[in-house]
């Protein structure tokens, strides 16, 4: 992989340099930020929630950079988060931005325009990138419209500005990319020009996905720098900026869309304490009304009316929402509408699951042959020597049987993909997750300490985990990262024979269906087959668990798995069961809300009809109402 995408053959484009011209008639140029101020303000950071990025300002420029090698590919960006952008049919959004070097040759500045829709770490947008000699424009990872890392090179890596300028026209997007002389009075070094039609445009690897332009949506200005590191030798990768300015011309937006900003908890947090709240703000260029916000909590629908706070200010507004349960896994989705109906939204996941819940780290899989460590360490991957750490306690660098520890297709012990337990065929690669505490207490990223995941997985494939639980019901979930494939599906088993011998007899005991969560980790729960009903699994004692998989990807790093999470479970007191006949089957209502105080059940409003029961203590319904698409039960 050259860069930060799969390379794509160049298409011949043509270069349309009066374009240059038109874009800048009746524009207004402004800087959004000339980071003169030396304070980083208005810029939000992305780094995969590992802590190796930073954002600095200093000298009157912004430098974005990492502060170890991550020893893979890499990138951190800087959103201004503050203010959103819209290209519409008829106008000109143009950004721009100075770059005044970078720190090695590999190192990438991008400028991207990203729809709000779309999450940072996936890249989805327009986004125009540059190192020493590369010019790169693509729609998303591993997607290109155009790659001139071949030919005719610009090798120019300092005093440059990057422009990216985007004309809506019908439903197509014309992306013009320029790179500008700073120090020759602004002499066009490199023009090039492509349009993002409706249809699915003809890349050589990968698709267009989504198909379309991005004409319409909402988006930010974003800068990244790309640690381009495919063997894990580079030093970290810093890029400095200079003058983020951005021009609207053409077609004028008599009214912008709220934006939703400063989102805590950041997505995909894990082990948040339940005490805490969602709290987010909300910009715009007219003043808001609390009726507009709304916050969608895994399946409840909160406004002011019961239970969100809103606290306005004119054109800000901050919001907060309470509430939250223990040892729950949330899909939060954020949305505010002003009064002519424009929009924002975000979607939030994370979890509240107890940090004392029991886990086992997906490369932690059995070893010589149905050997085990019920509560490994964690150490640095590398000794004093720079070679494989390795000590008692520890399965790094430990060895499995094929057929009896793991089954793996793959016979390439590639080093750089086998770091963990390079004598296996498992593949292993940084995990890019949020950081979790037994890694900081065990030094972190400055004493080299990684946390691993698998990856090149296929279907078929499986690894054996035995360990010794305490007896309890549990949910499990499994963290992973799902990117571009649509669907991913795991199976957790229980081997019911010797986990010593070939041949071994499993039973199923719930699948992970996966959906697509950008390189992003997101917590998979174990249900059913259909994905409908949450399983409780009850264990107890020393057990050999399976996680077989039946998904193929087939380019090798596009679907990663962290770890499973065992978080104890007890059956409330009471249960509401649902049926669409009164005759049954009945279900169990898992996104109801029951209050045990108050005696009330609320639970969303469904189309159809249904009948409800309560299942535990002895109880029954007194009453029943709807009121806002809830139905709201009341017992005694």
């Amino acid at each position: 992989m050259h860069s930060f995408i799969l390379k794509l053959i160049s298409r011949n484009l043509k270069v349309c340099t009066i374009i240059f011209f038109c874009f800048s008639l009746n524009a207004q140029t402004r800087v959004l930020d000339d980071f003169n101020d030396n304070k980083v303000k208005g810029w939000s950071k992305f780094d995969f929630g590992s802590g190796n990025g930073y954002l600095k300002e200093e000298n009157g420029q912004l430098t974005i950079g990492m502060h170890q090698a991550p020893k893979q590919q890499f990138f951190v960006g800087a959103t201004y988060s503050a203010e959103t952008f819209t290209v519409k049919d008829g106008n000109t959004l143009e950004f721009s931005v100075d770059l005044i070097g970078a720190n090695q040759a590999d190192s990438f500045a991008v400028l991207s325009f990203i729809p709000k829709e779309y999450d940072v770490s996936s890249l989805t947008g327009y986004s125009f990138a540059k190192d020493v000699n590369d010019l790169l424009l693509a729609k998303g990872l591993n997607k290109y419209f155009y790659d001139t890392t071949e030919g005719d090179w610009l090798s120019r890596e300092d005093n440059v500005r990057l422009v990216l300028s985007l004309k809506g026209s019908g439903v197509s997007v014309e992306v013009t990319t320029r790179i500008l002389d700073l120090d020759n009075n602004e002499e066009v070094l490199f023009e090039d020009t492509t349009i993002d039609t409706a249809d699915a445009e003809e890349f050589s690897t990968g698709a267009d996905s989504p198909e379309g332009s991005f004409i319409g949506k909402p988006g930010n200005f974003v800068l990244l720098v790309y640690h381009n590191d495919t063997n894990g030798s580079l030093p970290p990768s810093t890029v400095t900026l200079d003058n983020a300015k951005v021009s609207v011309s053409g077609a004028s937006d008599k009214n912008k869309p709220p934006v939703i900003a400063d989102v805590y908890p950041v997505t995909s947090s894990n082990y948040l304490n339940f005490n805490e709240s969602i709290s987010f703000i909300i910009n715009d260029d007219q003043e808001l009304v609390s009726s507009g916000v709304s916050v969608d909590l895994n399946g409840k629908k909160y406004t002011t009316e019961n239970g969100l706070k809103v606290v306005s200010n004119e054109n800000k507004m901050e919001v907060s929402l309470g509430g939250l349960r223990k040892d729950e896994n949330y899909h939060a989705i954020l949305e505010a509408v002003d009064a002519e109906g424009e929009s924002d939204t975000r979607n939030l996941y994370f979890d509240t699951f107890n940090s004392d819940s029991f886990v086992i780290e997906i490369e932690d899989f059995n070893f010589d042959g149905g050997e085990f460590i019920d509560s490994p360490i964690v150490i640095p991957e590398l000794d004093e020597e720079g070679d494989l750490n390795w000590e008692d306690n520890s399965y790094q660098a430990t060895e499995g049987y094929v057929d009896i520890d793991y089954f793996d297709n793959n016979a390439d012990l590639n080093p750089a993909t086998h770091r963990y337990r390079p004598n296996d065929g498992v593949a292993t690669t940084p995990a890019l997750d949020l950081l979790r505490g037994k890694f900081v207490d065990a030094g972190g990223n400055e004493k080299g300490v990684v946390d691993f995941s698998i990856a090149e997985i296929e279907e078929g494939e499986w690894l054996n985990y035995t360990r010794t639980f305490t007896e309890g019901d549990y949910r499990v979930y499994l963290r992973q990262a799902q990117f571009t494939i649509a669907s991913a599906i795991s199976t957790l088993e229980l081997v019911t024979s010797a986990n010593d011998e070939e041949d071994q007899e499993t039973e199923i005991i719930g699948t992970f269906l996966g959906n697509e969560s950008g390189v992003q980790y997101r917590n998979v729960a174990l249900t059913n087959e259909k994905g409908d009903q949450l399983i409780t699994v009850n264990l107890a004692g020393e057990t050999t668990l399976r996680l077989k998989q039946s998904t193929t990807d087939a380019q090798d790093f596009y679907l990663k798995q962290n770890y499973l999470i065992f978080v104890k479970h007890e059956e409330p007191a009471i249960e509401l069961q649902f049926s669409n006949s009164v005759q049954g089957p009945y279900k169990t209502a898992t996104a109801a809300i029951i209050n045990e105080v108050s005696k009330t059940i609320t639970v969303n409003q469904e189309e159809a009809v249904q009948f409800y029961r309560l299942k535990g203590i002895s109880v029954k319904i007194t009453k029943i109402d709807l009121a806002g698409g809830e139905v709201n039960l009341t017992y005694q």
